[in-house]
């Protein structure tokens, strides 16, 4: 089909224009033809001239044009092969819908002459008048194409505004129908030319409203080359707005840049819905905190499902460019006729309705079996969680129950001070259950352990916590079971940044470390220079007290004001304060220096 489609001057070309351009003059055109047979007239071939549209897309073309604007060549080339192959793929995918369309046509009218008694006659037969219809051939196509698409004006008004040709490459290789967009506005242009689009996505936008530096609204460009289509700039344009209206400043979408190209990106009516999701008596998320929600790159994975960026925009995901076709040889070559023909529709709409449901039964079990009022609460510390399945947060609600024999008042305040836990898996909660039990943790404080420390059911049995283990074990501890009942945080801790160090402090200031330890395991919870080494210091180096005989747990106990008065003796707090002040700075001076060195410099 595509090798009849490209022989010459009998090819069906069918030019279908991007948003708006050349209207029915490109399509069909009706002419009379008479009862006899016109032999046609030789002209002078003027092929090579009118077929000098083509060359433009050419890829060494291309990539030495960029090359000439500072791009370096393997880019380039990456995006010159993108522009050739763009061309050719749209080029042929609008010839297979042209020759559909005629063949159509012809059937049509062959059935109509059928059923009004007319006979199915060829125009070569001369015997019947009857309207026909006229193709462009190749040379046609190309005189027609060289007033509408032209990439040197293209590049030359990416650069007038302030692109480099590093980045014109980038907005190349990502979409290259940027490289097929009318440059310059006119009457007819109804806002689609680049010109149009510049000026709504990169100074508008990105430039006077977010106010980015020009070098980071560059960066945007590169990264979402879709912004500088007409429906990409448009949507920009309304998401902006709509995040202004829920209190996010301008200043504060410039704060991440790297998630700034995907939000911007977002379709502003799945934005909108999202927002009323949000809002409903669900959620009852606060509309004042729905914008700074919706900007944390942590809510990127959730707008994924719901509001999926536009095709226009899949290159940032997959890609692929805003007409569907890839942009490598690759995916040029192996593209099959069906991929040139579809029409666009993916059933996506089905799909999150789907999953707007499935937040719904969620957020309803939550509110109304478990007892979560404030679960707007709970989708800032954890914005995955409406996408869990109901029926897995309903088994990891019944285990809580009946294997630790928590309430319900219990089970909604662990899930509201740790949404993970819904997608922790079963096994794997039992197996850290299992473990504390054997060793020897009473099973009446194993509910009020993960009441309060319900991240220690997302630890490893086998690796991080038989490391702490083993480390208690070096250190003296007789009674494990005993030790972590007493501080159960202890199984989270890092052997290496926490334990060791600490260990290590309290064998140089005690005579009996391994004791004091057993007697006072909240010690290793304490933190090691703000506290822990501050006061040691300052009852022996300006108190002058034998600190090796102080039992640990005075020392370290009581607050500051506290401990200056009843430990240190002060009359109050305000010696032990001025020690605590000026040790941090000479801990942050030591600091410095040692950064200096490391980098070579020295004051």
């Amino acid at each position: 089909l595509v090798g009849r489609l490209n022989e010459g001057a009998d090819s069906n070309i069918y030019d279908e224009e991007e948003e708006g351009a050349q209207g029915e003059s490109s399509v069909l055109r009706p002419v009379a033809t008479s009862v006899s047979v016109s032999i046609p007239v030789p002209v002078e071939d003027t092929t090579a001239d009118a077929l000098s549209w083509f060359t433009q897309y050419n890829a060494h073309r291309v990539a030495q044009k960029l090359i000439s604007l500072g791009a370096c060549e393997d880019t380039a080339m990456i995006a010159g092969d993108a522009v050739q192959n763009y061309s050719l793929a749209r080029t042929t995918r609008q010839r297979v819908r042209k020759f559909l369309r005629d063949r159509d046509l012809k059937w049509k009218t062959e059935a109509n002459n059928s059923s009004n008694g007319r006979p199915a006659v060829s125009v070569l037969s001369g015997s019947v008048e009857e309207p026909s219809y006229e193709v462009s051939n190749v040379q046609q196509e190309a005189e027609l194409r060289a007033d509408s698409y032209d990439i040197d004006d293209v590049i030359a008004l990416l650069v007038q505004s302030g692109l480099t040709g590093k980045d014109i490459a980038a907005i190349f290789s990502h979409t290259p129908s940027i490289s097929m967009m009318k440059a310059r506005r006119d009457h007819d242009s109804r806002g689609g030319t680049l010109e149009d689009t510049l000026d709504r996505s990169f100074f508008g936008v990105l430039s006077s409203t977010i106010k980015l530096r020009k070098y980071d609204a560059r960066k945007v460009l590169r990264n979402c080359p879709g912004l500088l289509t007409k429906r990409g700039s448009i949507s920009a344009k309304e998401v902006v707005s709509i995040l202004s209206n829920l209190n996010v400043s301008p200043t504060s979408l410039c704060r991440d840049k790297a998630a700034l190209p995907m939000l911007l990106s977002r379709s502003p009516a799945s934005l909108f819905r999202f927002v009323a999701f949000l809002s409903s008596d669900y959620v009852r998320m606060p509309v004042s905190k729905i914008g700074p929600f919706i900007r944390r790159s942590e809510c990127a994975s959730v707008l994924d499902l719901i509001a999926p960026l536009p095709r226009y925009n899949s290159n940032l995901i997959d890609g692929v460019d805003d007409d569907g076709i890839g942009l490598t040889d690759d995916v040029i070559d192996t593209t099959p006729i069906q991929k040139l023909l579809r029409d666009g529709s993916d059933n996506i709409e089905n799909e999150i309705t789907k999953r707007y449901n499935g937040m719904f039964k969620t957020a309803e079990f939550l509110r109304e079996e478990v007892g979560i009022q404030d679960l707007g609460k709970v989708l800032a510390a954890y914005p995955q969680v409406f996408t869990i399945d109901r029926d897995r947060v309903i088994d990891v609600v019944n285990f809580l129950h009946e294997e630790l024999e928590l309430y319900h008042d219990d089970i909604a305040k662990i899930i509201e001070a740790f949404p993970v836990i819904l997608e922790t898996e079963i096994p794997q909660m039992l197996s850290v259950i299992d473990y504390l039990r054997s060793l020897e943790v009473a099973e009446d404080v194993l509910g009020s352990i993960f009441r309060a420390f319900p991240a220690l059911l997302g630890r490893d049995p086998d690796g991080s916590m038989k490391e702490i283990v083993q480390f208690l074990e070096e250190m003296g501890v007789t009674n494990i079971g005993r030790f972590i009942t007493r501080l159960p945080p202890v199984l989270g801790y890092s052997v290496e940044k926490d334990l060791k160090p600490k260990w290590a402090y309290l064998n140089s200031v005690s005579q009996f470390a391994s004791f004091e330890a057993g007697r006072f395991p909240a010690y290793f919870s304490y933190p090691l220079e703000r506290v822990i080494k501050s006061r040691y210091e300052y009852l022996r180096d300006v108190k002058r007290y034998p600190v090796q005989l102080l039992p640990l747990d005075d020392i370290l106990r009581f607050g500051d004001n506290d401990f200056a008065t009843n430990v240190a003796r002060d009359d109050d707090g305000d010696n032990y304060a001025v020690f605590v002040k000026m040790r941090n700075e000479k801990l942050s001076s030591r600091k410095l220096k040692g950064h200096r060195k490391i980098n070579g410099k020295h004051p």
